[in-house]
């Protein structure tokens, strides 16, 4: 056993939802415990790229804190930004464009499965998800306070932040 994440999926599940082609291109990170075997941990590594995957490696810790930034807590806010609108869906329901669909798309994902991945790295998220509140309330403040000037800096420095990112390919 070599613990890992394949780091891509979307939010259907089942056999429907199975493509043959989804670890082309994607990212598997291996989190080796420190008696692992170096033969069983080349042995997974290969396994994964011949499916096609790009194999990185780093301890569980790192692994736990850079996915609560990268997965946990996009998931968790997903899921809590709609959860905020189930009593506006009436009024909502045919003025949703793309930003809605985009944004939320992650919270079609399994509630089961996320509550499992949020409990089992709840230290984590909740470091990130604190900093977030910390960012939610500079924003909250520029607009409350009408500095535009500040905001649009603010949408700059995200905007760029986003743009270093390499996402996987899109498997939906």
């Amino acid at each position: 056993f070599v613990p890992g994440h394949p780091v891509v999926g979307g939010e259907k599940t089942g056999f429907a939802a199975a493509r043959k082609n989804l670890y082309q291109g994607a990212r598997v990170i291996l989190t080796p415990l420190p008696e692992q075997a170096p033969a069983a941990l080349d042995a997974v590594r290969g396994f994964w790229q011949c499916l096609g995957a790009t194999v990185s490696q780093m301890t569980p810790e790192a692994h736990d804190q850079a996915l609560a930034a990268t997965s946990h807590l996009p998931h968790l806010l997903a899921f809590a930004y709609m959860a905020g609108l189930a009593d506006q869906v009436p009024a909502l329901r045919d003025l949703a464009g793309g930003g809605l669909r985009d944004f939320s798309r992650i919270a079609a994902s399994d509630p089961d499965l996320w509550t499992a991945i949020l409990a089992e790295n709840r230290s984590a998220v909740v470091q990130h998800l604190k900093a977030l509140q910390e960012n939610l309330d500079t924003v909250r403040q520029m607009l409350a306070g009408g500095d535009t000037r500040t905001l649009k800096a603010f949408l700059e420095q995200g905007r760029a932040c986003r743009q270093q990112f390499q996402f996987p390919p899109l498997t939906y």
